[in-house]
């Protein structure tokens, strides 16, 4: 029973055009796409949040000139950040290509794509690692020191008040952490999904080796005929 139940699946898959595999890789597609759109609005609302930081941190201390490595947690990590979201794009740049050139491959009717799906998963895997440190890298909160004199039983005694100026909201990386992670799911799926090719420019290549080697033992036999 089980044995035909395998059976009728492959037959089915026979029947597919590759559907399931296009379908993957179109939504494949769209993880990528969705990752690109929140990387650079991400890394554009980055660089927003650290001239803000700084605004408002020369506004409460009420000074032209301060030092953001020293108060602004964003802007000590910038380095870090753009980095990292750099290396995230490229990998995401490469897997996208590698997806399109699969995809044309397999609308054409030409190649299933098998060996280019390795680059499928290191792509999605990569950028879901650099992701995953993106979020353990999140900058703390922006807080400046109020210190305020209080007279108690006569004394004068400085309080040092921590208050809250900035907080950066990385809840668009958590997204696109799952997205990663779902990219990643979809391309090893995609790869198990089978079906046929009408052009295969693999068979075409074995149809002419194929012929190519009869005509050669053709060419064999006819020159043992005529010699003898």
């Amino acid at each position: 029973m089980f044995s035909d139940l395998k059976l009728k699946i492959k037959q089915f898959n026979a029947s597919q055009n590759y559907l399931a595999r296009k379908i993957l890789l179109v939504s494949l597609a769209l993880v990528f796409t969705f990752l690109f759109v929140i990387m650079i609005s991400e890394s554009v609302y980055f660089k927003q949040y650290i001239k803000l930081d700084a605004a408002i941190l020369k506004a409460k201390l009420n000074k032209t000139e301060i030092d953001l490595n020293q108060l602004s947690p964003a802007y000590a990590l910038q380095k870090v950040y753009y980095t990292l979201a750099s290396l995230i794009l490229v990998a995401l740049t490469i897997g996208f290509i590698f997806n399109l050139v699969i995809l044309i491959f397999l609308f054409t009717n030409k190649y299933n794509g098998d060996k280019y799906f390795r680059f499928l998963y290191y792509s999605t895997s990569i950028s879901f690692i650099l992701l995953f440190f993106l979020i353990s890298l999140q900058p703390e909160k922006t807080y400046i020191t109020d210190r305020r004199v209080e007279v108690m039983d006569g004394m004068s005694i400085t309080i040092n008040e921590k208050i809250l100026v900035n907080e950066i909201s990385y809840k668009w990386f958590w997204v696109a952490l799952a997205l990663a992670f779902l990219g990643l799911i979809l391309s090893i799926v995609a790869k198990t999904k089978l079906g046929y090719l009408k052009n295969s420019i693999f068979l075409a290549r074995k149809i002419d080796d194929t012929n190519s080697l009869k005509q050669k033992i053709r060419e064999i036999e006819e020159g043992r005929v005529a010699s003898n």
